[in-house]
């Protein structure tokens, strides 16, 4: 058994893009095969950070957490993202 900080948790983006966080860091769905969803760190593109995670549901099946920033554990305020907006936690998406 992990603990919670090892459990990805899920919301929808004001936009409504997937987006996950994990361990501080917050990831936007890259692509879906089959069951399994590949999340690209949300700072790819700014910091050029190549950390990746797929999940099965809302199992971690495999995680490439090189990141070349610090988490931002508190992301949820506007001025540290700016695209996103979390949603009440009765939005956010439960997976099975």
């Amino acid at each position: 058994v992990g603990d919670a900080q090892d459990r990805p948790a899920f919301f929808t983006s004001k936009i409504g893009a997937r987006i996950m966080k994990l361990r501080g860091y917050w990831y936007t769905r890259h692509s879906v095969c089959s069951s399994r969803v590949k999340w690209l760190c949300a700072e790819s593109r700014h910091k050029q950070c190549h950390a990746i995670v797929v999940t099965i549901g809302s199992m971690t099946v495999d995680r490439q957490n090189k990141h070349t920033h610090p988490p931002l554990l508190n992301a949820t305020r506007q001025t540290d993202f700016d695209f996103l907006q979390l949603l009440d936690s009765k939005d956010r998406l439960m997976s099975s």
